[in-house]
């Protein structure tokens, strides 16, 4: 919304039309908190090869029984990250996670902290624990969230390694694993594959 001032003006700069606009943040969290200052990230080329990976993993899972789900998750996934605030983030990454891992509404948060944990199982061996435990905090802060509590900023940070982080990174973490994992491994896009593999060892 711009307003051009007729009859009146608030500043002059040089023959310029002073024209007025409303302010709006589109930006999330971090670039708030300084990350203009920080390096660029950069990828190797080994990084740019798992990227390309990815997206093709993607397209085929697009072209799956599963493709409605995948899509909302990529794009809850994108909203996530540019959110303005922490409170959004979080919903965000929720929703994106309970597309790709619940198949109901019962014991929603154990069953997508468990299956999160089951994909570290075949990305990273030593993660499943922490993963789980941080899975059913940053499920502590979307319940807080949703439910109007005014102590939101107990469930905001997640300690890991003795270092605090903010909880929807952490979630936008586990959400990218999981995307890495089950496109890498389409049959594990049914959350009963999941289920078997933690029983089984094998898919």
């Amino acid at each position: 919304m711009l307003s051009v001032p007729v009859g009146w003006t608030s500043f002059y700069a040089a023959t310029i039309i002073p024209i007025s606009g409303t302010r709006v943040e589109k930006y999330p969290p971090f670039f708030k908190r300084g990350y203009w200052n920080v390096q660029v990230p950069t990828m190797t080329s080994g990084q740019a090869d798992e990227t390309r990976q990815v997206f093709n993993g993607l397209q085929n899972a697009l072209a799956t029984k599963h493709a409605q789900k995948v899509r909302l998750a990529v794009h809850r996934l994108n909203l996530s990250t540019t959110r303005t605030t922490d409170e959004d983030g979080i919903i965000d990454s929720i929703i994106a996670m309970e597309a790709l891992l619940s198949d109901g509404m019962q014991e929603m948060t154990h069953k997508v902290a468990i299956r999160v944990a089951g994909l570290y199982k075949i990305s990273n061996r030593r993660r499943p624990e922490q993963a789980f435990v941080e899975m059913k905090r940053i499920y502590k802060f979307r319940s807080s969230i949703v439910h109007g509590s005014d102590d939101l900023d107990k469930y905001r940070e997640i300690v890991r390694n003795g270092d605090k982080m903010s909880a929807v990174d952490a979630a936008v973490e586990h959400l990218r694993n999981a995307f890495a994992v089950l496109l890498k491994h389409p049959s594990l896009l049914d959350p009963k594959k999941i289920d078997s593999f933690l029983l089984t060892n094998s898919f």
